[in-house]
């Protein structure tokens, strides 16, 4: 399947692609903050309810910044995977985005090293 990209005007980039399997990989590139935040829940929210999606892989490779608010977001997806039955995890914090993690102890839960 295309990798289908969600965009807005801010400096986030969401891209996702799907394998035959439901596993859902989310791209996030630029910046997740109060200004974006609203559209990364719902992007999860609504990958997350598809039914045929198993799990679902956040990676943050190109994620340069992330606040509170998005720490919140990565929570969420968490939490409602969780009560879903669907998998989900965040890979590839960097940088100042794994410092964040690391600082609010969530880097364990949320970005686990491998």
């Amino acid at each position: 399947m295309r990798p289908q990209e969600y965009r807005g005007t801010d400096p986030l980039t969401l891209t996702r692609s799907t394998t035959s399997r439901g596993a859902v990989r989310l791209v996030t590139a630029g910046e997740i903050d109060i200004c974006n935040v609203d559209r990364l829940r719902t992007t999860l929210e609504s990958i997350i309810s598809e039914p045929a999606v198993e799990s679902v892989t956040l990676d943050l490779t190109d994620l340069r910044y992330i606040d509170s608010m998005g720490v919140s977001a990565l929570i969420f997806g968490l939490r409602m995977s969780q009560q879903n039955g669907t998998a989900f995890e965040v890979v590839n914090a960097r940088g100042e985005v794994r410092r964040v993690l690391r600082i609010l102890g969530l880097e364990p839960v949320l970005a686990p090293t491998a």
